[in-house]
């Protein structure tokens, strides 16, 4: 996960202009990227680093970022790739299958409308599938009568109070036998970085019940179990294990050519997107503009 990516769900008092309109989305919608490309990088960041307070569905964000003649010119030439890199410097994914189902959380797919003559981005967003309520957050749910709006809801359904759950399993067990599952059950470097996603919805859910006693509501027995044996500490040392194996096998070349392929793209966004940041640098600081341009292309 990129080091700006967070697992806690932010609330929509902590944005503000374009990341406020796109973190508000409680259903699909579609924005016209017309703001430069600097606005667009910084919005981008701030709204897609922390995942969506719980939806009871998955939604698909519609961002349109150039077109034809007649709509050219309300789009910056920059905007697609301001926009596409942003997102894979918080760790979203491009996927050409992606739709609406939760298996598509995190990815997005670049798309021309020759209908309408329209380049557009469509993105489907990390989700906080704890149960907590999108509107929770909201500077008016505070008061003790929208308490019960901010607890896990229906947890008892949750993969994480199911013991027998690949993903439970995660999260109980003690590090050294995550380790040996690290070995046997994950061997490829994909499959790794799929239980990082795993590993940081657990903290999402963990925090999501620290919440709810907060509020003081009680937990369940199965939801306290979970609250009672699993920190946000012992995740977060089973994360760094994870990244650490990860890091072993992209040195020791133990890659498929695909996985080669998603970190070369990791590596060539987060470029563009420095060179992106570059751009809208002041002519004042123009010889600190060309020192770094020219360190980019030692890399």
């Amino acid at each position: 996960m990129s080091a700006l990516a967070s697992t806690t769900p932010a609330p929509h008092s902590s944005f503000s202009g374009l990341a406020l309109k796109i973190r508000s989305a409680s259903e699909s919608e579609t924005f016209d990227l017309t703001q430069p490309p600097s606005t667009i990088t910084t919005a981008t960041v701030a709204a897609f680093s922390t995942p969506f307070l719980a939806l009871p569905t998955m939604i698909r964000l519609t961002f349109n970022v150039g077109g034809g003649k007649a709509a050219r010119g309300g789009f910056d030439q920059g905007a697609q790739r301001a926009f596409t890199s942003a997102l894979r410097e918080v760790g979203y994914e491009e996927d050409k299958g992606g739709g609406i189902d939760w298996e598509s959380a995190g990815t997005f797919k670049q798309q021309h409308d020759t209908g309408k003559n329209l380049k557009t981005v469509v993105v489907f967003p990390r989700i906080d599938r704890s149960g907590k309520s999108n509107f929770a957050s909201s500077d008016a749910s505070n008061d003790a009568s929208s308490s019960s709006s901010s607890t896990p809801q229906s947890t008892t359904q949750h993969v994480f109070l199911d013991r027998k759950s690949p993903e439970s399993m995660c999260l109980f067990a003690s590090l050294p036998v995550f380790q040996k599952m690290l070995v046997s059950k994950t061997p490829s470097w994909s499959s790794k970085k799929s239980l990082l996603l795993t590993l940081d919805s657990g903290k999402s859910f963990v925090l999501a019940l620290a919440q709810t006693l907060m509020n003081g509501t009680s937990l369940t027995d199965d939801e306290q179990d979970v609250y009672d044996s699993v920190s946000e500490e012992s995740l977060s040392g089973k994360e760094a294990a994870v990244k650490k194996i990860m890091g072993e096998q992209v040195e020791e070349g133990k890659i498929s050519k695909k996985e080669r392929q998603q970190l070369v793209e990791q590596v060539k966004s987060k470029v563009d997107l420095i060179k992106t940041s570059l751009d809208s640098i002041p002519d004042t600081a123009e010889k600190k503009r060309a020192a770094m341009a020219n360190n980019l292309t030692k890399v």
